[in-house]
């Protein structure tokens, strides 16, 4: 009965966690990231806009930015 408390109370931390950090997101961040969740495609062409006139390692580290994001 215990080790199923501690479980429960485990999870449950985790899951508070998730919902806290979710929360902390500034609006424009989490309007940008919903904006952005289209087809790889539509990221691909959004962060290739962004790393325009870039290259070399400065554009690989940004395109590898803005699609992880």
């Amino acid at each position: 009965m215990k080790k199923l408390l501690h479980i429960a109370l485990i999870g449950l931390c985790s899951v508070m966690a998730h919902v806290h950090a979710e929360d902390n997101k500034t609006p424009s961040k989490a309007m940008e990231e919903k904006k952005h969740k289209g087809t790889q495609q539509d990221k691909m062409k959004h962060c290739n806009a962004e790393a325009k006139g870039l290259k070399g390692d400065q554009r690989k580290a940004t395109m590898s930015a803005c699609l992880k994001g």
